[in-house]
């Protein structure tokens, strides 16, 4: 395992969560969506506790930086909007 790092930002507010993860050596040579889902998966329980689901709109990566950049969502458990996000990890702080 390695350790990857996360930056998430969230359009409405403005705030954001720094988040580090472990995942898989090989994980930044992997497609974005599927870095997004490891991400998610290692850190959802700490940033989803009042959230249904989160859906990524488009993820986009950067071979040359290894930066992975996705736009999506997350939805809550209320009937309140969903929450949009700005997400980039990298295998670097």
């Amino acid at each position: 395992m390695r350790t990857y790092y996360a930056r998430m930002m969230d359009a409405a507010t403005g705030g954001e969560g720094s988040y580090r993860f472990e995942g898989p050596e090989d994980l930044m040579k992997r497609t974005a969506d599927e870095v997004v889902t490891v991400f998610f998966e290692a850190i959802g329980p700490k940033i989803l506790e009042s959230m249904v689901d989160w859906e990524v709109n488009g993820a986009l990566k950067n071979r040359d930086r290894g930066i992975v950049t996705a736009m999506g969502a997350l939805i809550p458990d209320r009937n309140e909007p969903d929450m949009p996000f700005l997400l980039m990890i990298s295998d670097r702080a």
